[in-house]
């Protein structure tokens, strides 16, 4: 009983809300600051574009990753996300 109560916890935190972001996300508003637009894939949908605290990420195959612009990399920051504020 006590494994089946935390797998349920475990789901309920890693669903979606309605609006298609992840829990604790929010799909980024436009406009999206040009970095972010130049460090992301072609085929990434705007949609999939999230921001958490100001900072944006990409919701991409089920998982999130941090948008780092290559000026970023260059300075050692890779891996971390591109903030504003």
């Amino acid at each position: 009983m006590r494994k089946a109560l935390i797998l349920l916890l475990f789901l309920a935190a890693c669903q979606s809300t309605t609006g298609g972001a992840p829990a604790g996300y929010a799909v980024a508003d436009p406009p999206i600051p040009q970095k972010v637009m130049s460090a992301i894939p072609a085929d990434l949908r705007l949609d999939q574009i999230v921001v958490r605290d100001g900072c944006y990420y990409m919701f991409y195959e089920g998982a999130i990753y941090p948008i780092t612009t290559q000026e970023m990399r260059d300075a050692g920051f890779d891996g971390q996300p591109y903030c504003i504020g």
